[in-house]
């Protein structure tokens, strides 16, 4: 067999059609490498290979025509040699296996020439190498057997290319069309199951299927080969053949059910497929079964896809379902998300338990840091950016945009976009993003904020307090107090609103019970409610009262003429809020929110028997602050204030509901009512009962390849030697040897 393995390798490089299938081979190969790896700046040679895989399919009939396809002439002559049919057989396949192997050999030297210009990756670069060996292996199988078929050159020749670009059509479809008819098709295609080495995952299930593929047509071909020759009578052979495609089959399809963690080894750089240790415990202890939908929408990004499906793979309490945007409205409704709203968007998540749904927005896995100083700087003085230069993938797409449009008028604009295309990397957060989406609906109990009603309370829905709510992610439902009933234990807080009936006695004992046991409640009113006795003996527990009439403020005012000034009585008085407090901490980062009170009532601090309690100010007034029409006595007046005690009670009492009770329509975003409900929600949420996660979560990782700092001319000569050079100069030795041996 070494004999005829030497000989066909003679055919083959002792005349045009070895030299002509390297030379294709490299023209393929220059353009995809000068293209993706140094025109778009990435060091990641595995896309590149990608890509590579099918071009060489496209050009392996070079060889298996003319190895295979069946010559009288020659086998009269191979039929006079010392040699069984299958030593000659597979003494062509060895041969064309060396052929396919000097090819992807040569590839082996590009990480190396790369890592001139760039950090590349070598084990994701190398795994994807020897994936893309074993395809062309299968792929060279296939065409052997396609070989064996015809007796035509030329229709040898035109059914490979054809079967090929078929293949290659396959996967295209398979991209295009959602799971699972995408995913089955694109597995089909042969190309779509090369994509895990693509994306720096070693995965022994395709390596499986190249061999089983590589024995089933290597078979096939032997089988048609020896029926050519007359060595093998019909039937011959079939039923073994059939039993071997179905043990493979089963096999393959066995493999299937084989736990990830067994078959696939992560190979990229950042291991964007491996769950970090902390998280990796957290999913294997998880009690509460999850199902995860992705929900498609022309999404391509196939990494992501991995990722989920490995971290699925990571708990048996976890199941992955995909589907298409379009099939899902309802699971969509159920989350409060509109598939139109998801226009634009790859990819749609929603995690359920039997307790909850969480809806996870595909751009929130991502963000971008931009390391350029000057831009950084830019975009904090002009869009109060972060100094860290940490960008939501929002935030990087509004600056891209704006950026581009001044581009074209200031040269400046332009100088700016180049920073940040350049210098900005793209982070991958989505291992703590599920992670923590899957923590919440699988909480057998969440806190929840309550408004009671039943009394004329104030309308929550519609109105500001409901909108902030709404941009922080949260909501609050509607708690109606019965009788001898109680505060759900699962309230974080209590919100009030101006009631216009008092509470009963067993209604109050229900709060009562409810902040001594470490609750939360802020309770707004007006003036009518400072005569309701059971509400105010609440706030009298808690060392707090107030008294009535409206607070007003004297304040100065300027003529139109600028120069004459007047003094007057301001219904509306502008308060300041307590930032040092812990309920009104984020007040202090926020210097444009100043609060306007109509309406409020002063309140005082008053004794109590709880030696615990706290009563500190919330928002305050100027020391021209009066009560009434009593402009003798001015001075500082507390508008909102809160008591907290050693047990965790934290009762918070604003004043003059009106300005807080506010319809959304119609606010502008300086409108003081944001201002006022901005401070009501902060007391909301100074709780010690409001959910928080407990998962320790790892550091994000890089999501795209290193790039790769190559020059113009660095490319340019890459691809005149790789695209020119290099294919001509094979083509050229295959053409000379070619004619040395005709005319010899």
């Amino acid at each position: 067999m070494r004999g005829m393995v030497r000989k066909e390798l003679r055919a083959l490089f002792g005349g045009l059609y070895g030299y002509l299938f390297l030379g294709l081979f490299w023209l393929f190969c220059g353009v995809f490498v000068t293209v993706f790896n140094f025109t778009y700046g990435s060091s990641a040679l595995e896309y590149t290979m990608g890509f590579l895989i099918v071009a060489v399919g496209l050009v392996m009939p070079i060889l298996t025509v003319k190895l295979f396809l069946f010559d009288g002439d020659e086998d009269r002559f191979l039929r006079l040699l010392p040699l069984s049919g299958k030593a000659i057989f597979f003494g062509k396949y060895l041969a064309a296996t060396a052929a396919v192997g000097i090819a992807t050999l040569s590839v082996a030297v590009l990480p190396l020439i790369l890592d001139v210009f760039g950090d590349v990756h070598h084990p994701a670069a190398y795994s994807a190498l020897l994936g893309f060996f074993l395809l062309a292996q299968a792929l060279l199988a296939f065409q052997i057997f396609l070989a064996t078929l015809f007796r035509g050159r030329l229709t040898a020749y035109l059914v490979g290319f054809l079967s090929m670009a078929a293949l290659a059509g396959l996967q295209s479809l398979g991209a295009w069309l959602p799971d699972p008819f995408g995913g089955v098709i694109s597995y089909l295609s042969v190309f779509g199951s090369f994509s895990p080495f693509v994306y720096g995952r070693l995965d022994g299930g395709r390596v499986l299927l190249y061999l089983s593929l590589s024995l089933v047509f290597l078979v096939l071909a032997w089988r048609q080969w020896n029926r050519r020759r007359g060595e093998e009578e019909k039937g011959a052979l079939r039923v073994p053949v059939l039993v071997l495609a179905l043990v493979l089959v089963a096999v393959n399809v066995g493999v299937a059910f084989v736990p990830s963690r067994f078959l696939r080894l992560d190979v990229s750089k950042s291991k964007n497929y491996t769950v970090s240790d902390s998280l990796g415990d957290y999913f294997a202890s998880l009690e509460e079964d999850v199902t995860v939908w992705i929900l498609e929408n022309e999404g391509d990004d196939r990494k992501f896809v991995y990722f989920m499906e490995d971290l699925a793979a990571s708990s048996p309490r976890l199941t992955l379902k995909k589907d298409g945007v379009k099939d899902c409205g309802d699971l969509l409704e159920k989350v409060g998300v509109k598939a139109e709203d998801l226009e634009g968007v790859p990819y749609g998540v929603i995690l359920e338990s039997r307790h909850r749904m969480e809806f996870v927005d595909y751009y929130s896995l991502f963000y971008y840091v931009n390391s350029n100083t000057s831009l950084i700087s830019f975009f904090q003085t002009y869009f109060d950016a972060a100094e860290d230069g940490k960008l939501s993938w929002y935030e990087y797409q509004r600056y891209y945009y704006y950026l581009y449009q001044y581009s074209l008028q200031d040269s400046r604009y332009e100088e700016y976009l180049f920073y940040l295309v350049n210098d900005s990397a793209l982070y991958f957060q989505g291992e703590s993003v599920i992670a923590a989406a899957t923590e919440y609906v699988a909480a057998e109990r969440i806190p929840v904020k309550y408004a009671l009603t039943g009394h004329g309370e104030a309308v929550m829905e519609g109105s500001v307090l409901e909108g902030l709510f709404s941009i922080y992610g949260e909501s609050i439902q509607s708690l109606t107090l019965t009788e001898g009933g109680s505060i759900p234990a699962d309230a974080a807080s209590v919100w009030i609103a101006a009631p216009e009936r008092d509470y009963t006695v067993g209604e109050i004992q229900a709060l009562r019970d409810y902040l001594e046991r470490g609750g939360t409640v802020t309770v707004l009113t007006d003036e009518a409610n400072l005569s309701m006795p059971n509400l105010m003996a609440l706030m009298a527990d808690y060392g707090l009262s107030a008294s009535a009439g409206a607070v007003k403020e004297e304040i100065t005012v300027t003529e139109d003429d600028g120069q004459t000034f007047q003094t007057v009585v301001s219904d509306e008085v502008e308060a300041v809020a307590n930032g040092q407090h812990d309920a009104l901490a984020a007040t202090g980062e926020e210097t444009s929110l100043i609060p306007v009170i109509t309406g409020g009532n002063a309140i005082s601090f008053g004794a109590c028997e709880d030696s615990s309690l706290i009563l500190t100010a919330l928002l305050s007034t100027s020391d021209q602050a009066i009560v009434g029409d009593n402009t003798a006595e001015k001075g500082v007046r507390v508008l909102a204030a809160a008591a907290e005690n050693n047990r965790g009670a934290r009762l918070c009492w604003f004043t003059g509901a009106d300005s807080y009770t506010v319809a959304l329509s119609g606010v502008s975003s300086s409108d003081a009512a944001i201002s006022n409900n901005f401070c009501v929600y902060l007391t909301l949420d100074w709780t010690d009962l409001e959910y928080r996660s407990a998962l320790t979560l790892p550091e994000d990782k890089p999501y795209q390849a290193a790039p790769l700092q190559a020059t113009a001319s660095a490319a340019t000569v890459f691809g005149v030697f790789t695209i020119l050079i290099l294919p001509l100069f094979l083509v050229g030795i295959g053409i000379i040897v070619w004619y040395r041996r005709k005319k010899a």
